[in-house]
């Protein structure tokens, strides 16, 4: 039998000494739970601090020693803001006694706060800080895990510069530049002053990445930059865009100069030419310049407007600068009006081909017609092709219209040929049609597919088609030229290289520009090109055709030179091809009234 008597005396003794208060349990739980949180802040990575009611630091954990560089011994008893960097700008210090009550009323009962710390040797760096408060026996206490963010500022930094800038020349890119530009109107209309901002285009600078690489393209481009950030000098921002558009913007009040003049600067520095690498390259650029409050009231309305005084830079004053005004867009509304009134032209079957007759200068007899495009509109009767056909060189509608005006054009010489009647028919060409597709083999399925007999189509080329691609162009015309169709250079005098021209392509024949044929009995000038070109195309074999004509005496002179061909009002306006028919073609071919 186990005997009891020493554990009831056991229990007997510790009863009484809890009656007696000799133990208290509140004390122990106190040291217990006290000895658990300073093995838990000795342990922590991040700094720990705690203080008293006063801001006078109790805790400091290695931590906090390897963020500030302070000892404990060193440390505790001083004030927090001993780690508080001073404050800029009258900026106020992180205050513990209003994050700690705060603290006591969010979820979880702590508080995030950063501020600019300062360790032991008068480094200062960003501090994040959690603080929290509680009411202790000695009254309320403080506390905060402080964490070193340095790293992590550093690199929201550099992703912040990555997404602002631009990754080749460091400029400000253009969600940076919209941003400043939206601070630079608020202040100047705050000041009732001016903004300025300037669009930039490198002219040619395609043909540098083509011919030397886009590794030479990016030194150019880093060139453009530091020249434009050496222009303007810290006055100004300076972005790159894209590609090669560049912009400038800048308060009219810092420029100490007008507008126009800057601009006028900005264009004539890079008539230096530019060092990128080991070449020295000429970058000619064109200037748009939109100037708040007038061109703008605000950053898109400013971009915008800029790119379009840019645009009217680049075709009529390239290596110059304009200045937008409202009749830019006008013009650009206007145009996007006509382009969409000539998509529903082209869907509704407005367009009509008119027919102007090419006769034999010497006895008058019909040889052939010009097929010309009319534009018979629903509510402004018929538009003059000057006004629209600009328009459909340059939109998406160019190929489609062009394609129309040659497969009327082939039916027509076909339905005429088929009635007795062969009339050579001559079309313009489209730089689309050369461009976009096999125009040589498009004009074989278009004859194939008409009948019409090959001599009876005449293709009527400019310059501007002749400009690019030469050795597409010649092998093209050679295929076209094989199936039996003649090519002929239209506008003859008018270009830059038309002499180059007929050494370099295999043409048919030439078409005197109506310029020098108007003014031929009045200008000796004109008579000697007009001369010494009829007698160039003789030695050439190339037929001549000499456009404008208005009268019989232009006619008759123009048959002693030797000119063969010729068209003008005096032997026949354009007409639609039932008119043509009627005044031109019978029954049998027959020499054209002059009347």
């Amino acid at each position: 039998m186990i005997d009891t008597s020493l554990f009831h005396i056991a229990i007997i003794a510790y009863l009484t000494a809890i009656a007696l208060d000799e133990i208290d349990f509140r004390s122990l739980l106190g040291r217990i739970a006290e000895s658990r949180f300073h093995r838990i802040a000795m342990s922590l990575g991040d700094g720990l601090v705690c203080t008293d009611a006063d801001h006078r630091i109790t805790v400091w954990n290695p931590g906090a020693s390897a963020i500030f560089g302070y000892m404990p011994a060193e440390i505790i008893g001083r004030p927090f803001e001993t780690l508080c960097a001073p404050p800029a700008d009258g900026a106020a210090r992180p205050s513990m006694h209003d994050a700690a009550r705060q603290a006591l009323l969010v979820p979880g009962g702590a508080v995030v706060v950063e501020f600019e710390g300062r360790r032991k040797t008068g480094e200062t760096f960003p501090v994040e800080a959690s603080f929290s408060g509680w009411q202790g026996t000695d009254g309320f206490q403080y506390g905060a895990i402080l964490r070193d963010i340095s790293v992590r500022k550093r690199e929201a930094e550099r992703i912040r510069h990555l997404a602002e800038h631009d990754a080749l020349t460091g400029l400000a890119n253009r969600n940076k530049l919209h941003v400043d530009l939206t601070d630079l109107i608020v202040a100047a209309e705050r000041r009732s002053s001016g903004v300025a901002l300037l669009v930039l285009g490198l002219d040619g600078f395609q043909e540098i990445n083509d011919m030397l690489g886009h590794a030479a393209g990016d030194l150019v481009l880093r060139a453009v930059a530091e020249r434009l950030l050496g222009e303007v000098d810290g006055k100004a921002i300076v972005a790159r865009l894209s590609g090669d558009e560049f912009a400038v913007a800048v308060d009219c009040a810092d420029l100490g100069e007008p507008v126009p003049a800057f601009a006028d600067r900005i264009a004539r520095a890079f008539e230096t030419p530019l060092a990128a690498g080991a070449r020295q390259h000429r970058v000619r650029i064109s200037v748009g310049v939109a100037v708040y409050p007038e061109g703008g009231q605000k950053a898109d309305d400013l971009l915008s407007n800029g790119h379009l005084a840019l645009s009217r830079a680049k075709t009529t004053r390239r290596g110059s600068h304009v200045v937008f005004e409202a009749a830019i867009r006008q013009e650009l509304e206007n145009r996007l009006t006509l382009e969409r009134e000539l998509a529903l032209a082209a869907d509704r079957g407005e367009f009509e081909l008119f027919y102007q007759p090419q006769v034999r200068l010497v006895d008058g007899s019909l040889v052939g017609a010009e097929a010309l495009i009319r534009w018979r509109h629903p509510v402004r009767g018929f538009v003059s092709p000057a006004e629209f056909m600009p328009v459909v060189h340059t939109s998406a509608l160019s190929e489609r219209i062009a394609n129309w005006v040659m497969e009327t054009a082939c039916r027509q010489a076909r339905a005429w040929e088929l009635s007795g009647n062969d009339v050579r028919v001559a079309i313009n060409l489209s730089p689309s049609q050369l461009q976009s597709g096999d125009l040589a083999h498009s004009v074989a399925a278009l004859l194939d597919e008409t009948g019409l007999t090959p001599s009876l189509l005449e293709i009527e080329v400019t310059e501007d088609i002749l400009l690019h691609d030469e050795r597409r162009v010649l092998e093209m015309f050679k295929r076209i030229q094989d199936l039996g169709v003649r090519i002929l250079f239209d506008d003859f005098g008018t270009g830059y290289a038309s002499l180059s021209y007929l050494k370099k392509f295999p043409l048919d024949g030439l078409k005197i520009d109506r310029s020098f044929v108007f003014g031929l009995l009045s200008n000796s000038d004109d008579a000697a090109i007009v001369g010494s070109t009829i007698g160039l195309s003789k030695q050439l074999g190339l037929t001549v055709v000499a456009e404008g004509i208005e009268n019989r005496a232009t006619a008759d002179f123009l048959v002693s030179m030797g000119c063969e061909e010729g068209q003008g009002y005096f032997f026949g306006r354009p007409m639609p091809a039932d008119a043509f028919a009627k005044q031109f073609l019978a029954a049998e071919l027959q020499t054209v009234s002059a009347a």
